[in-house]
């Protein structure tokens, strides 16, 4: 059978980066038969069969490019589906379907306008019967009302089915627990526990999601009696992986000058690619870790030889040489900086719509998750028109950060991005912790240069007026001077007066200064002890130097690095704090926006606090727990606004009014936060993970910093 994964017989690059290998690049994928046969033999023999291994140990690729490849040289109709997003029920049917006159045109059970009409009539339906049994079944398929009834009208067209439910993990992410009984989760349980159908289904998940399939206990009997685990590649096996793929392009690509690999660079890879050898650190740079585990980490050996063979080839080198890997600067470098040199392609502007997306592409856990490019411009609060380029620039094929993911078809044709592969969450989550300091950086040091200018202008000023008055004083000192030469001088020995003396003429004087040289005499002043008045009432200018903020004294705990900056800035505040009570700590929490406010919760105090925009807020216990109702399925007023669901939602509908709350509805969906807490005696500080920075009094007032 032909479904749309061929082996694809010659590829420009043996390679595949981080994209899982298809069933169309099997001819190039080596490694891992044993798994695959042993992967094979247990779908085969089991109604359900668990899958499981660690993200980017290879799990896609082995299903994909050796499991399905070696069921269908065999004859076996495998369907392998991973799109979660949107109905998983719809979405399967569409895809099984979809798939159904292919292999019947492939086998000769029905020619070409026959699969036409088959297709027509399971898409579509039909007014008018068909003289054509089979295609007559389109109809049964399209109106099943159950994905059990759906797979056995399946069954008896193809024989046995298998089924391949990849990155099933994805299904918890986007479908939470629900009691409703028509769910994707009881249509599958209920398919897997009947008789009627000759199916055999496959479910591949992480293994960080491997327990959440207790979902399933009660309804699929003995759900975790098949499971197989999927280790990373040994160093045998990463070697077949890195050699044959070019001992294969050059049978299959029947090139006059052959390639070849330095036994050196192969040995250089593999001890490179070690896993737990390259790991992304705090600030984004690769160490190396120490201790000898020979397991593989195959997302990064992939990422390296494609690396190393883009550059031998843009060379025109037909070997892929251990210097090349040196000039590199090793697997760590190629790995730590596929991101960043995508990222520097961007604009400033640009980086700004990534790292605001990012923040819900990935959750702090390091789970992927897929959004519209709509939704993505309200969560990150930015016009789409700027963030459609950007989710161009991220998922064209030469970059394969993010990639689109197609609508359900009962849904409108928007497409969804999620991150191209989940080996780059870690990547990406550091990458933009690191965006956020240095943009916090670039606004504090904006701030003093702004600041610096306006002190400039303002030292500039008071210097203006200080010359000013300087010579203001002078003047009027040369004048007292003169005038108590004047007053104390014998007349007849003065000369002409330099400046104006205000009237007195000292060859003339009138009774003042007659009376004024009586008092001198008397208590024997001389001139230079006769000052001018004015002087006694002219300002005086003393320029402070600018201090940080202090810890109040007598306090024992100090500010936390990342409040001080913010507390130089805002002085009135740390009067009102008072000492602070604790050290900073790191606190899992969760945000939502609102039209006329905020709502967060920490994970320390299980408490939910209400800020309104008038600077006032509110805390109530989070009494919402799993299992109860997630929302009230309330109709918000407008496309662009949101019910709160789960604790904020409860709050929001039992303590603020729901529709009528003050706060209004949320304008997107709640999102985690890895927060910063600093406790004082009447209050606490809040920074999230952007860098924002708010303070909460006791007295139900709070204010950003």
């Amino acid at each position: 059978m032909k479904p749309d994964s061929l082996p694809e017989k010659i590829m420009t690059c043996p390679y595949v980066g981080l994209t899982p290998y298809t069933e169309q690049q099997a001819d190039y994928f080596f490694g891992r038969e044993k798994e695959t046969r042993q992967i094979a033999s247990k779908l085969y023999a089991s109604r359900l069969t668990l899958l499981y291994g660690s993200s980017g140990v290879g799990k896609s690729s082995v299903l994909r490019a050796g499991v399905m490849r070696s069921l269908r040289e065999e004859g076996i109709a495998v369907f392998y589906f991973n799109t979660w997003q949107s109905n998983p029920t719809t979405m399967l049917r569409t895809l099984i379907g979809g798939q159904i006159p292919i292999v019947l045109l492939e086998r000769g059970e029905l020619d070409g306008p026959k699969a036409a009409r088959f297709a027509e009539r399971f898409l579509n339906g039909a007014n008018e019967p068909d003289p054509n049994p089979t295609v007559q079944a389109a109809d049964r398929l399209r109106l099943a009302p159950n994905l059990g009834d759906f797979l056995r009208v399946a069954s008896e067209l193809l024989g046995p089915l298998m089924i391949i439910l990849d990155q099933f993990e994805e299904f918890f992410l986007y479908h939470p627990p629900e009691h409703d009984v028509v769910t994707f989760a009881a249509e599958f349980a209920k398919a897997v526990n009947r008789d009627d159908i000759a199916t055999n289904f496959l479910i591949g998940l992480r293994d960080d999601a491997y327990t959440k399939l207790d979902r399933f206990k009660g309804r699929i009997p003995n759900l975790f009696s098949n499971y197989i685990h999927l280790d990373h590649l040994r160093a045998d096996a990463a070697r077949a992986a890195i050699v044959e793929p070019i001992e294969q392009f050059n049978r299959l690509s029947k090139a006059a000058a052959p390639f070849s690999i330095e036994p050196a660079l192969v040995e250089s890879v593999l001890k490179q690619v070690r896993a737990g050898q390259v790991v992304l650190g705090a600030g984004g740079s690769g160490v190396i870790a120490s201790g000898t585990d020979a397991h593989i980490e195959t997302p990064y050996l992939q990422l390296v030889m494609t690396r190393l063979w883009d550059v031998e080839t843009q060379s025109r080198s037909h070997v892929l040489r251990a210097a090349t890997l040196d000039r590199l600067g090793g697997a760590e470098r190629i790995v730590r900086t596929h991101l960043d040199a995508t990222m520097k392609r961007l604009s400033s502007k640009e980086q700004d719509v990534a790292a605001g997306m990012f923040r819900y592409l990935v959750t702090p856990s390091g789970t992927k998750i897929a959004h519209t490019a709509p939704d993505l411009a309200a969560y990150a609060n930015v016009p789409e028109k700027r963030v459609v380029p950007v989710l161009g620039k991220l998922s064209s094929g030469d970059v394969r950060i993010l990639r689109p993911v197609a609508a359900a078809p009962d849904q409108a044709q928007v497409p969804r991005y999620e991150i191209f592969h989940d080996v780059l969450a870690p990547a990406i989550l550091d990458w933009r912790a690191r965006y956020a300091r240095h943009a916090q950086t670039r606004k504090l040091t904006w701030i003093g240069v702004t600041a610096a200018v306006v002190m400039c202008v303002v030292i500039g000023i008071l210097a203006f007026y200080g010359v000013t008055m300087t010579r203001w004083l002078a003047y009027q000192a040369q004048i007292t001077q003169e005038l108590s030469a004047v007053i104390l001088a014998d007349p007849t020995d003065l000369p002409p007066p330099s400046l104006p003396t205000r009237g007195i003429d000292p060859r003339a004087p009138t009774a003042t200064v007659v009376n004024v040289r009586a008092t001198v005499a008397a208590v024997g002043t001389s001139a230079a002890n006769v000052i001018n008045p004015i002087q006694q009432f002219q300002p005086q200018v003393v320029l402070l130097p600018a201090t940080a903020t202090p810890t109040p004294a007598g306090c024992k705990t100090g500010y936390a690095d990342w409040l001080k900056p913010r507390l130089d800035q805002n002085r009135d505040i740390v009067a009102r704090l008072g000492c602070p009570a604790s050290e900073s700590r790191a606190v899992d929490a969760v945000e939502q926006r609102f039209q006329k406010g905020l709502m967060l919760w920490r994970s320390d105090t299980r408490q939910i606090y209400v800020l309104l925009e008038n600077g006032r807020y509110s805390v109530y216990a989070d009494t919402w727990a799993t299992g109860q109702r997630e929302s009230a399925g309330l109709k918000p007023p407008s496309a662009n606004l949101v019910e709160p669901i789960r604790g904020f939602g409860k709050v929001w509908r039992e303590q603020l009014g729901g529709e009528k709350a003050d706060i209004g509805w949320a304008t997107r969906a709640e999102f985690a936060v890895k927060a910063q807490i600093q406790t004082f005696e009447n209050g606490f500080a809040y920074r999230d993970d952007d860098g924002d920075i708010k303070m909460f009094l006791k007295n139900g007032v709070w204010r950003g910093l």
